[in-house]
């Protein structure tokens, strides 16, 4: 796939991702009303398109890549909040501010700018299910105001951020198939046109960088507990 280039996202297999991560598959008419992707790159087995977001000139990405890794593995390093760092990009601490439930939680994110910008940083809320009847798990996060955590003195409180990761077991569960999907206005006085330059880099590095994430840690007893659950072994079963 490297130096592939092309107008838009068309293949059909990236078009049914897209359809899941936004609750439209089987709707005729859910392609148009997404809006035109158009690809950014497509290098290693990963896929990046952005799209244009209505009243807004900050446009929102999708990436989209196999992680040779099962299902549990890879969700494992998603929900590892301490060791973000060592795979989300420019991310430089992370930490849980609150656990909401077994599948739900808050956390704060702090991103490292490039000179002369200020670091950016975030409060985010992650909500994961696991969706049986689509065959996917779901992770949706959104960044929330919350008065444990104040703005940091030189930092810029990101304005808003959004997005989910949408994960669904290949290869009979061999390898996961992972989608990234991310809008963000960064805040501060970052031109639009330089915060979508960062941003169109972001869904590439960030996939390739749990490529490299499941191999250097493990939780077995996570992703046992994973592969017990009813609604995993419906995902699997769907899969295969």
């Amino acid at each position: 796939m490297r130096g592939v280039r092309c107008a838009h996202v068309v293949s059909a297999s990236a078009l049914i991702a897209l359809l899941a991560i936004f609750g439209v598959a089987g709707d005729a008419n859910a392609a148009e009303r997404l809006g035109a992707w158009k690809e950014v790159k497509s290098e290693d087995g990963v896929l990046v398109a952005r799209r244009a977001v209505p009243g807004s000139s900050l446009d929102e990405f999708f990436g989209r890549g196999v992680v040779a890794a099962p299902l549990p593995e890879v969700l494992a390093v998603l929900m590892d909040t301490p060791h973000r760092p060592e795979w989300s990009d420019r991310c430089v601490a992370s930490r849980e501010v609150e656990r909401l439930g077994e599948w739900s939680h808050v956390i704060y994110d702090r991103t490292k700018a490039s000179w002369p910008a200020a670091d950016r940083d975030a409060v985010i809320r992650v909500d994961t299910r696991f969706d049986a009847a689509a065959g996917v798990v779901v992770l949706d996060f959104r960044s929330v105001v919350d008065p444990r955590v104040p703005p940091v003195a030189g930092v810029v409180r990101v304005r808003s951020l959004g997005g989910r990761w949408v994960l669904r077991p290949v290869d009979d569960g061999r390898s996961t198939d992972v989608v990234y999907d991310v809008r963000a206005d960064p805040g501060g006085d970052l031109p639009a046109w330089l915060a979508n330059r960062v941003s169109k880099d972001l869904p590439f590095k960030t996939i390739v960088a749990i490529r490299k994430q499941v191999k250097r840690r493990s939780y077995p007893e996570f992703e046992a507990a994973v592969r017990q659950r009813p609604d995993y072994q419906a995902i699997m079963a769907r899969a295969r």
